[in-house]
């Protein structure tokens, strides 16, 4: 089933017929080269496609030409909203959760489109609950909670300043104990593993010695 469908495109400007009876459909996903020499008609054709400029006959068969942009998908929706912030070459970029919606490949490009932006000097700014992007794609973060800014700053002196009071443990058995800990701040549950923040960084080894000490005897 084609995604886009040009059927029998005439166009002419005054003598000159720039299209004549021009058709071809395009399947979902393809890369699709509409090629001939300069004045063959290409841009005439593709300004007919996008809806610049009207044939004198035939027509487009745009599945979504006429479909607003909230009657999309959300994975579309975010597609369309970040070509048309791209779209003028800004400088500042500010992108609200863009990876919501997406599926695996879209967030690849959309990931590899961003750092390219990057690294020809534009500043960004984007929004996400997704920690793991936070981490691989950010210098500076800023945490918010209910309202509230608990962290801010560069990511690296965050992580080098919290990850001294945190520990990653495996454990057979109960560790409810811990909860009534004066040493332990927050307990978090992971599946394979438990994470155990402290309020000091130096009560890591007598915690570890109470653990040990509780669940063996």
């Amino acid at each position: 089933m084609p995604e886009l469908e040009v059927r029998q495109l005439n166009k002419s400007f005054g003598t000159v017929h720039a299209v004549k009876d021009v058709f071809f459909s395009i399947p979902e996903g393809a890369i699709f080269g509409l090629i001939g020499r300069n004045g063959a008609g290409k841009t005439t054709t593709i300004r007919m496609m996008m809806d610049i400029i009207g044939p004198d006959s035939g027509d487009i068969l745009l599945d979504r030409k006429q479909a607003k942009i909230e009657d999309l998908s959300k994975g579309n929706q975010q597609k369309v909203q970040f070509i048309a912030a791209i779209l003028s070459d800004p400088d500042f970029l500010i992108l609200d959760e863009p990876f919501s919606g997406l599926d695996p490949v879209n967030t690849d490009i959309l990931k590899e489109i961003i750092i390219d932006l990057k690294q020809q000097g534009k500043m960004i700014i984007f929004s996400t609950h997704l920690m793991d992007f936070a981490d691989r794609m950010c210098e500076q973060i800023a945490l918010i909670h209910q309202g509230q800014l608990v962290l801010n700053g560069a990511l690296h002196d965050i992580k080098k300043q919290y990850s001294a009071c945190n520990i990653s443990l495996v454990y057979e058995g109960d560790i409810s104990f811990l909860e009534q800990d004066p040493m332990v701040e927050n307990i978090s549950d992971y599946g394979n593993a438990t994470g155990i923040s402290l309020h000091h960084a130096e009560d890591i080894q007598k915690l570890l010695v109470r653990i040990i000490y509780t669940m063996v005897i």
